[in-house]
């Protein structure tokens, strides 16, 4: 099998097939250039693994293994992460994530697989539940066998559906370390009377099902990323695809509400928080990364950049941070990147009463000094909201 490594925004020239050109370029998003009578491969923020047709191509992150699976795992528990990433950076990207889902669902099913009632229809030959008369009319058929709505207690609920999905996902990727497959095939087993969930259903917390909540979590995640890779011109194949720029995105968002001390809905993903537009019609939506929320709208926009920046910022999201504060009416508006200067930079905008905002986290810099720097930010959060309330009262 020939094997195509590669690692995230770093050029490599390389002798390909067409075939090989396509799958770089839809499954990683690769940019492949004809130079000097071979092929150029800038990969951009996918990363991951795929397998199919003799061909396995791996791009490596930039970051290290550690720092992208704890990530992960923070985002998925909403919080510091557990003991569940011990001895996992040693793997690759693939066999780490899905060693860490095992880990996770195994931590969830320890003191038994959930249980929960839900809804069941079905004709049966006996009365259980009430029967659905409705049905009963429509099937024209007076007699046995009845049409009946009833409770079922069983183990096919929302959570433990998400959890399967999850596991089918992993289960499909190029996972190289025979005991994490056997753990992901293990897991399935337990689960075998359990479909995967069809879609990404929320999910209603309390003490009864707490302890599910980070598997859960880390099951959304995967299933996101593998819708989005599938959109793209995703196959059958065995491949496992992360976009770090969504890797990055959820976690600064989960790490600063955390650090806020806020719930989700307070300082909610970019699809759940309120529509913005930017036209009086209606018709130029903003979905901004970052926003606080309190009674009177949005109190706090922002927008998060796995990118690197030199410490002015790039001018189209520059922009695109103007456009924001345009929008919501705010006097200041954020921009996080990945990588860049620990500078405070802050951009008076000409002819209006507005000031952009330029932070850097740099995702290289040792745990405890990255939080430190997520802290920080989420001060400079709470001041935004301070200022922003003294205008509105002014």
């Amino acid at each position: 099998m020939r094997t195509l490594s590669l690692r995230e925004r770093k050029r490599t020239d390389l002798d390909l097939t067409d075939a090989e050109i396509a799958v770089l370029r839809e499954r990683f998003g690769c940019t492949v250039e004809r130079v000097a009578g071979r092929y150029r491969v800038t990969p951009g923020d996918k990363v991951g693994s795929w397998t199919g047709g003799g061909l396995h191509v791996v791009v490596r992150p930039k970051l290290a293994i550690a720092r992208v699976l704890t990530m992960l795992d923070y985002t998925a528990r909403g919080g510091p992460a557990g003991d569940e990433l011990s001895g996992l950076a040693e793997h690759d990207l693939t066999s780490g994530v899905a060693a860490l889902y095992a880990r996770l669902c195994h931590r969830a099913t320890r003191r038994g697989v959930l249980s929960g009632y839900r809804e069941a229809t079905d004709t049966l030959h006996t009365v259980r539940g009430r029967v659905d008369f409705a049905a009963q009319v429509r099937r024209a058929a007076p007699g046995l066998p009845l049409a009946v709505d009833y409770q079922e207690f069983d183990t096919d609920v929302p959570e433990n559906r998400l959890l399967v999905a999850g596991l089918e996902v992993l289960r499909a990727a190029p996972v190289h370390v025979p005991e994490v497959r056997r753990d992901l095939h293990g897991l399935r087993l337990r689960l075998a009377d359990v479909p995967p969930a069809a879609e990404l259903s929320p999910i209603r917390w309390t003490r009864l099902n707490e302890h599910y909540r980070p598997a859960v979590e880390l099951a959304r995640l995967l299933v996101a990323h593998r819708s989005v890779d599938l959109r793209h011109g995703g196959t059958a194949a065995p491949a496992f695809v992360l976009d770090m720029g969504k890797v990055f995105e959820d976690f600064v968002r989960c790490a600063v509400r955390v650090s806020l001390g806020v719930a989700p809905e307070d300082f909610p993903d970019g699809e759940d928080g309120p529509q913005q537009t930017l036209d009086q019609a209606g018709k130029v939506v903003l979905k901004p990364d970052l926003g606080l929320v309190g009674g009177g709208g949005r109190e706090f926009v922002g927008e998060v950049k796995y990118k690197r920046d030199t410490g002015a910022g790039k001018a189209d999201d520059r922009y695109q941070l103007l456009a924001y504060a345009v929008a919501t009416g705010l006097p200041e508006a954020t921009l996080v990147y990945a990588w860049g200067p620990q500078d405070v930079v802050e951009h008076r905008v000409r002819g209006l009463d507005v000031t952009l905002h330029l932070r850097h986290l740099d995702l290289s810099v040792p745990e405890a000094e990255l939080f430190a720097r997520i802290d920080a930010l989420a001060e400079h959060v709470r001041g935004c909201r301070r200022r922003a309330g003294a205008r509105s009262r002014a």
